[in-house]
């Protein structure tokens, strides 16, 4: 593919995007091509542009490990909590990673059974769509650490590429994207105790 026609695609695409009163929210350019972040109505959902595919891939993330570092930045109560349960010593991890270093412990407790039968909740809201499911894994702060789950990724493909690409088709595909991704994250949120510790505070 030449660079030029690449480049062309990109910029057809974030006209439909910002045609659609969609915000740009970040951009990251890396040796795997450009991904953009975007912003609808305050839902965030990832744009990314491979070089060398004929496709852009729009994703959404839920990730347990954002839901409890964002708690624990809000709720100190919570924190402590699960410092305690967890018996961490605050002393040999820097503040900056001290909430991660909790988060990646309460999400390593969750039980296999539990994970799965979410995950299992989670394909059933993608089977009448173009939408697929993706496991997303974290490695905690021990660099020894086998990678642990850590929520699902809502992927829907685009062809910017083909001749009827244009304003519609990139419009479904984003609400695909964010009506699949929103469901998934309220059923999983009920179903996964660790979530449901975020509304209920310490002392689980």
């Amino acid at each position: 593919m030449a660079a030029d026609e690449y480049y062309d695609t990109i910029g057809q695409v974030l006209g439909c995007v910002l045609g659609a009163g969609d915000r740009i929210y970040a951009q990251r350019d890396s040796d795997t091509g450009f991904k953009f972040t975007l912003n609808r109505d305050e839902v965030y959902i990832d744009l990314l542009a491979e070089p060398y595919r004929r496709f852009f891939r729009l994703q959404y993330e839920y990730r347990l490990s954002n839901e409890l570092i964002a708690a624990y930045n809000e709720e100190n109560q919570l924190l402590r909590g699960h410092i305690e349960r967890y018996d961490i010593e605050e002393a040999t991890i820097g503040d900056e990673n001290l909430h991660k270093a909790v988060a990646y412990n309460r999400i390593d407790d969750i039980e296999f059974e539990e994970a799965k039968e979410s995950v299992k909740e989670a394909y059933s809201y993608v089977t009448h769509t173009d939408c697929r499911i993706q496991n997303l894994t974290l490695t905690a702060v021990e660099s020894d650490s086998d990678p642990i789950w850590d929520g699902v990724q809502v992927v829907r493909l685009l062809y910017p590429y083909e001749d009827d690409f244009g304003p519609r088709r990139y419009e479904r595909a984003a609400q695909d994207t964010i009506s699949v991704g929103k469901d998934i994250r309220e059923k999983m949120s009920r179903a996964l105790d660790a979530i449901q510790e975020v509304g209920r505070g310490a002392g689980q």
